[in-house]
């Protein structure tokens, strides 16, 4: 890892990793080798900078009861003027998938992200929810060990691929309603897709 200049870093990798782009460019549950630690807090907590979050983003952290719950308020200072446009948001984790769905179902929560297939087709299916998703919203990954057989042979690890029916996989396990990717990321400005019950 190379400063070029202020503004930027090169990365040198000792070999090659598919997933790079996503390890580092995407949102906290997927990578964060491109988080910024704000150096102010690092010198103050040292080790421990990872239980007293400070970010730029709209929102401020209040409290925050580790394995129970999330408050943050609005950031007055946020960059962008006027947003966000919510005076606060509280997170639970809600690890097990029925409890998750249940508690979208009585009310206790407004939105859960739907990491499992079983929620959200029964999510889709019920006129009572509105599904958002769309491309960047999830995907299949595949990791094979280069150094065995028979995954150390490139054209084994193609077969592989190539060998997923993805018609088969929408229609056995997404209802349908799988979105076809044909990059690591969406194209700007495409807004999520809102599905309902009935929709084509």
């Amino acid at each position: 890892m190379r400063a070029v200049d202020p503004l930027t870093v090169e990365f040198t990798l000792a070999a090659p990793l598919g997933d790079f782009p996503v390890v580092f460019a995407q949102p906290l549950f997927a990578g964060t080798l491109g988080m910024i630690i704000s150096p102010a807090a690092l010198q103050q907590y040292g080790d421990d900078v990872g239980n007293h979050p400070v970010g730029a983003g709209p929102f401020r952290v209040t409290s925050w009861l580790r394995d129970n719950k999330l408050e943050l308020v609005r950031n007055d200072r946020y960059w962008q003027p006027g947003l966000p446009h919510l005076d606060g948001l509280e997170f639970r984790p809600l690890s097990d998938t029925e409890t998750r769905y249940a508690s979208m179902g009585n009310g206790d929560v407004d939105m859960i992200f739907g990491g499992y297939n079983n929620e959200l087709v029964r999510a889709n299916a019920n006129p009572a929810f509105t599904v958002y998703y769309g491309p960047g919203s999830g995907g299949f990954f595949f990791y094979f060990n280069f150094a065995r057989a028979p995954f150390d042979d490139r054209r084994m690890r193609e077969a592989a691929v190539r060998a997923i029916d993805l018609n088969a996989l929408a229609a056995s396990q997404y209802g349908n309603q799988l979105v076809g990717s044909d990059s690591l990321f969406e194209p700007a400005g495409r807004p999520p897709a809102r599905r309902r019950r009935g929709d084509e």
